[in-house]
Parts: C-alpha cells; sequence; structure tokens
C-alpha cells in the first residue's frame, strides 16, 4: 500500500481529497502548523500533497530538501499562480502542479506515472536475511524486545497502544480502540495515535535496523502482521536480561 501525506489547513481539501485518492493509497493529513523539516512522517511517505499556503512559508525550501534526500514524489494544488510563483516550486523540488481540487482522473494518472519513479517499497524488514520470532512486549517495563533481541524502551501511551495490537496480532484494530487505549492532553485523539505510532516505528528502526510490522489500514486502523507475544501485567513473568553485544539474541522467558 502506497503512503501519502497531505500537508494543508483546509478541511474541505482534506475530504476532497480522501475521496479522490484510489483506495491502495493510505493517507495522512497533517496541518502545516504540525509540520517540521525534520518530520519523521515527511521522511517515511512515498508521496507529498501540499496545497498553496505552503507554497507561501518557508517550509517549502525544508520540505524540498528532504524530498531531494528521501526520494517522495511532491505534488503541489494550486490555483492561478504567477509564472515565477511555479518556477519557484519546480525549483524546490515539486514534479507535478494541480489545481486546487485536483479533477480525480488528472490525479489518478499523474500518481500512477510518478509511482513509476518512486522507488520499491521496503519490505516489512529493513534487513534481508532475519531469522522469524516473536516481538515480545512487556506492558509492566513498557519495553519492547525485537525477534533479535534488541531492546526498545517505549512510553507508557507507546506501550499501551502495542498491547492492543498484540493481543489481537493477525486482525486490525480500529482508531476509536487505540485512541482510548492511553490518555493524552491533547484534544485531538487520533492525531496523538498518529504521534506515537510514528515514534513507536523510528525508535524500532533506530535500536535494530527493522521495520516494526504494522500495516495501517485505510479507513479502519491498524494491524499488526508480525509474530506478537503478550507479557502479562502481573509481572510474574519477566524477560531476562538480554545481550548486548553485537550479536544481540533472542531474551528468554
Amino acid at each position: 500500500m502506497t503512503s501519502a501525506l497531505l500537508i494543508s489547513d483546509d478541511p474541505l481539501l482534506v475530504e476532497a481529497i480522501r475521496r479522490l485518492l484510489p483506495v491502495e493509497i493510505a493517507l495522512t493529513h497533517l496541518k502545516s502548523s504540525d509540520v517540521a523539516g525534520d518530520d519523521d512522517r515527511l521522511r517515511h511517505c512515498e508521496i507529498v500533497l501540499s496545497d498553496t499556503d505552503d507554497l507561501l512559508t518557508d517550509r517549502l525550501e525544508g520540505v524540498g530538501a528532504i524530498r531531494q534526500t528521501h526520494g517522495f514524489a511532491w505534488i503541489l494544488l494550486a490555483q492561478d499562480l504567477s509564472r515565477d510563483e511555479r518556477l519557484q516550486a519546480l525549483a524546490a523540488g515539486v514534479d507535478q502542479i494541480l489545481s486546487n481540487p485536483p479533477d480525480r482522473e488528472e490525479l489518478v494518472l499523474v500518481l500512477r506515472n510518478l509511482g513509476r519513479l518512486l522507488p520499491a517499497p521496503p519490505s516489512v524488514s529493513i534487513r534481508q536475511g532475519d531469522p522469524k520470532g516473536d516481538w515480545v512486549l512487556d506492558e509492566t517495563r513498557w519495553c519492547l524486545w525485537t525477534p533479535l533481541g534488541h531492546e526498545v524502551q517505549l512510553q507508557r501511551a507507546e506501550a499501551a497502544i502495542l498491547a492492543l495490537l498484540f493481543a489481537s496480532a493477525g486482525f486490525h484494530q480500529s482508531r476509536a480502540d487505540l485512541a482510548a487505549s492511553f490518555k493524552s492532553d491533547r484534544d485531538d485523539r487520533n492525531r496523538s495515535l498518529d504521534v506515537a505510532i510514528s515514534k513507536i516505528r523510528k525508535k524500532v528502526r533506530d535500536a535494530s535496523g527493522l521495520g516494526l510490522p504494522l500495516r495501517t489500514i485505510r479507513g479502519m486502523g491498524y494491524i499488526f502482521t508480525g509474530s506478537a507475544r503478550l507479557l502479562p501485567e502481573n509481572g510474574q513473568r519477566i524477560l531476562s536480561s538480554v545481550t548486548r553485544d553485537s550479536h544481540p539474541q533472542q531474551p528468554h522467558l
């Protein structure tokens, strides 16, 4: 499934794009004020769509630099741009400029053409030849172990989200249920959920070089597709220490 990120402050455009995008493209939305130049979500999406407002901000240069480094396709949605503005956008790395909102047929054709230029999507495991095994979550210690034994320390909310996904591994969990599994000071729990999952993915990748086998189900939620083992909260079964040399082993129960 192709991942797309829409950067816009216009709720009508967000709904229009959700209706227009093909079902095989999973869409995430961010307001322009929530995007930083080093945002992890920008680095791990395949398509970025942004509206004209972003063309008028300092983010244009930052997003353009990330786009050139990480290779996502960039579509700008705009109306009545001057020649200089169009050249500015193209110079920053925009691949295509479409009307706002775009024509569905034109958008689908552009996505199809850009798809030929995108790198092949990574497999669930970033490194090849990794042994199969369980992903193990200790709820009491808020700690995750990869199948290779790498230890990933989590925040309480992150552990709560993974606990729900691990308990139903192989079956999708709704965004509403996942968002309700943890406390948040934010008014928008869906936003908090997306931030938490993004952080979990990054922690796993940084600690082990592995991709977390967590799949986004567009319009529904998430599904953990790996082999999951959840340690009970009563603390009676605690993982022994994990070997921390250059060849980590899977923890023993």
